[in-house]
């Protein structure tokens, strides 16, 4: 059943429960400020009463609909606030551990190269959280193919413009970056098993994709690293 109250008399108690638990005073100064920024957002949308269901919908509103683990460090601090509000008002206390993240899984038809790839990483032995580190930043893509419906074969220098441009609109540069640098490894993976046409025929140029060039500029990292060029990007 979901339970709604006035945000003030949560906070309120929220925050003497937090002085009451030895919180220094600039930690809760953190969580207050998250909460004025939520208090704003239900003033504008017209919400009276607060809920986990309005922590939720703030949260999406305020950072956007995308995976917990894309959020920057910043904005999983903003998750954990709302969250201690709604686990207090249920509750009557907060949650100490970090929060939970379900494990990501690669799952169809569409998951069976992603989860190829992953066991060829372990083959190699590479560390467990180089492992989840390149889960996380795969996953940008997975998504974006399943919500799509689109499948391996569908990736494509068209495909590549799309999803580069989703990317810059939902992450960091920084971010970005990192994430670039796994598709690299992983398309390579794809053309090495035979799982993805290579290039050798101009497979990347799509019918409506300008030319080699063009690519090259699609897939630069904009910073200090070493350009991500036609070739070492995919082998």
């Amino acid at each position: 059943m979901e339970v709604k109250q006035k945000l003030s008399d949560i906070t309120v108690g929220l925050t003497q429960f937090l002085k009451s638990r030895k919180y220094k005073e600039a930690c809760i100064n953190k969580y207050i400020n998250t909460w004025e920024y939520l208090e704003k957002y239900m003033i504008k949308s017209g919400i009276t009463s607060y809920s986990r269901e309005v922590g939720e919908a703030y949260i999406k509103d305020r950072i956007g609909d995308i995976p917990y683990y894309n959020f920057k460090q910043s904005e999983k601090k903003k998750v954990r606030y709302i969250q201690a509000l709604s686990d207090y008002q249920e509750r009557g206390i907060i949650y100490l551990r970090r929060l939970r993240v379900p494990e990501i899984a690669f799952q169809g038809k569409l998951g069976i190269s992603f989860n190829g790839f992953i066991e060829y990483l372990k083959g190699i032995r590479r560390t467990e959280l180089t492992i989840k580190q390149y889960k996380e930043r795969l996953n940008t893509m997975y998504l974006d193919l399943q919500q799509s419906d689109q499948d391996i074969s569908c990736i494509s220098a068209p495909y590549m413009v799309q999803y580069l441009s989703r990317l810059d609109k939902t992450h960091t540069d920084a971010t970005r970056n990192t994430i670039i640098m796994t598709i690299r490894v992983f398309l390579r993976y794809l053309c090495t098993e035979n799982l993805l046409q290579n290039n050798n025929e101009g497979y990347w140029q799509g019918k409506r994709i300008l030319n080699i060039q063009d690519i090259f500029k699609i897939l630069f990292i904009p910073s200090s690293l070493k350009p991500l060029t036609f070739q070492t990007c995919f082998f």
